[in-house]
């Protein structure tokens, strides 16, 4: 009777073991088209921009450097480092948008209830930049911007003092509509008992905002603001539009300065280094956001 019970057991083992690689099997089969894709278009690239970093081209031949592209970078580049600033610059007013999102997306779901269709208008309005390219807008900006306003009016997209402030204003706008859309959505989903509570126990506007709205949406605060950073560190149609990169390099970010040197220097395994570097920044800020977000580093 336990032989019997024994066999039974063992035959049952030996059907889940086939059971699970069968699924594992088709689970495979299922992941493989993605697995294939990513391969090619993301873990290739990032091998190869990895290989292509250690070398440096001159006169169409490759030459081994190991991590001097690195080292030249940190060091004696002072481009890179204008375009590091301006980056953080373009980053900071990108958060300032999420903060401006964040009041408007309160005052249209708060204050203009009535009537619905000024609410509407200002939505559709908002809604501009997201839905026409930069192509359009940046000649549209720049445009407008080279119009003789007064006498002796000059356009401040030439001036390298000013032109930094106004492309990082410029990409503040075009970046609000789409975090207020995304704010007025999370604002949208908080109960209205929570308020009415709030109301009867006599909290004031402020300590409702502070105490109630803020807990109930800092993840998608902290969600916009890592996004918003590494959209920052890969701004490109907005200074190819405006500026293209001047005057000098007063606007230039690190995505425009790398591929001025993939094609006007040519300088292929020095860009390779700059994507490298703009990549470790991106990936240091996703590891920000899992923390902020998920907690999977608590």
């Amino acid at each position: 009777m336990s032989e019997s019970k024994a066999s039974k057991g063992t035959t049952y083992m030996q059907w889940l073991k086939i059971y699970r690689r069968r699924n594992l099997l088709k689970a495979f089969l299922f992941m493989s088209p993605f697995l294939v894709l990513f391969t090619l278009f993301s873990v290739f690239p990032i091998i190869q921009g990895i290989m292509l970093s250690v070398y440096r081209t001159i006169a169409w031949r490759e030459i081994y450097v190991g991590f001097r592209n690195y080292i030249d970078l940190f060091t004696k580049d002072d481009v890179f480092r204008i375009t590091v600033v301006n980056t953080l610059r373009y980053a900071g007013f990108s958060a300032l948008s999420i903060v401006l999102a964040l009041f408007l997306g309160w005052i249209l779901n708060v204050l203009m209830v009535k009537p619905p269709s000024i609410k509407k208008a200002f939505q559709s309005s908002i809604l501009i930049p997201i839905v026409i390219s930069w192509i359009s807008l940046g000649m549209a900006w720049s445009w407008f911007l080279s119009m003789p306003f007064t006498k002796g009016w000059k356009n401040p997209l030439t001036d390298p003092n000013a032109a930094p402030w106004i492309v990082s204003s410029l990409i503040m706008w075009s970046s609000l509509g789409y975090n207020t859309i995304l704010m007025m959505a999370s604002l949208r989903t908080i109960p209205r008992e929570y308020y009415e509570a709030a109301l009867i126990d006599g909290a004031s506007g402020t300590q409702i905002f502070v105490y109630i709205t803020l807990p109930l949406v800092k993840n998608l605060l902290a969600f916009m603001a890592v996004t918003g950073a590494i959209g920052a560190f890969a701004v490109f149609d907005q200074i190819a539009t405006l500026t293209g990169g001047g005057p000098g390099w007063s606007t230039s970010s690190i995505a425009w300065y790398m591929q001025r040197q993939v094609f006007y220097s040519l300088n292929y395994g020095y860009a390779a280094t700059i994507a490298m570097t703009l990549m470790l920044f991106v990936f240091i800020l996703s590891l920000i956001q899992y923390r902020l977000i998920y907690k999977r580093f608590a």
